[in-house]
């Protein structure tokens, strides 16, 4: 069945593209850094108002990599609030040109491409 599949795909023309898609996936890190493990709100790294944090876990090796922050109701509510306040008339986000501010996530999508690696 996957020789079929190759040979349709090669017959198309599309061989060189899948593979070279599929040879440029990388490897997911085993032993992955944790830099912040808090919750963000209001470009600031916080710890949830409850203090309570829960374990996450290394898919590739299912060993616990951090404690991270659980938030709660109430670290909901701040952030909330935080979002209510950008967007309020005057805020720099409100008065930023829409063309600046799609820059800024086109900008936040090339850092995630980046650091895809990190961030799987």
């Amino acid at each position: 069945m996957i020789r079929l599949l190759r040979h349709s795909v090669s017959r198309a023309g599309f061989g060189g593209q899948i593979a070279k898609y599929s040879s440029s996936i990388p490897a997911p890190k085993t032993d992955p850094d944790v830099l912040y493990t808090g919750i963000f709100i209001n470009n600031e790294w916080h710890k949830s108002v409850g203090k309570k944090v829960f374990p996450t876990l290394n898919p590739a090796n299912e060993q616990v990599i951090a404690e991270i922050q659980q938030g709660e109701k109430a670290d909901v509510d701040v952030a909330v609030a935080a979002a209510r306040d950008a967007f309020k008339l005057g805020s720099p986000w409100r008065r930023m040109d829409a063309s600046k501010r799609g820059q800024l996530l086109y900008k936040l999508a090339d850092l995630m491409e980046r650091d895809r690696v990190y961030l799987a």
